[in-house]
């Protein structure tokens, strides 16, 4: 599956105060908030085999199922501190996104309202529907509408 790979995605936003990292390795998934200093805030890792890894969770497996639940868990700290301070939507990218379905959005969800003093709808929260090479289209889509945009497209 990922055998031999490793994938990260980091993307520093000027107009916002954290970035968020996700990297994947073989063996371990790494979660890293920075501020636009550069400064980490926090820094999570997991150990995680990925040999099945997601068919044992989607199976309940309890061990599997545990660790992916932690990892849930944490995101959903992650985004709602970044949801209570920009209240806009998310979009669940990179190679991440692969493995999430709309089980995990509930159960983020549901995390988030348990941490956050303010209801909130669920749809803030979506799946990325370009898992690959997001970051580098996303950063092309203003320079992309400036062309359209010449052209009156």
């Amino acid at each position: 599956m990922l055998a031999g790979r490793k994938a990260a995605a980091c993307s520093v936003v000027p107009d916002y105060c954290i970035s968020i990292g996700v990297e994947i390795l073989k063996k371990e998934v790494k979660m890293i908030a920075i501020n636009l200093y550069g400064e980490k805030i926090r820094h999570m890792a997991y150990e995680i085999d990925f040999e099945n890894f997601f068919q044992k969770v989607r199976m309940k497996e309890p061990y599997c199922l545990e660790q992916w639940n932690t990892f849930l868990t944490d995101l959903a700290r992650a985004i709602n501190m970044l949801h209570l301070v920009y209240d806009t939507d998310f979009i669940l990218g990179g190679y991440i996104s692969q493995y999430l379905c709309d089980e995990d959005l509930g159960f983020i969800h549901e995390k988030i309202q348990q941490m956050t003093p303010f209801t909130e709808e669920q749809d803030f929260l979506r799946i990325s529907k370009m898992p690959e090479h997001n970051i580098s289209i996303g950063a092309a889509l203003p320079y992309i509408q400036a062309f359209l945009n010449n052209f009156g497209i």
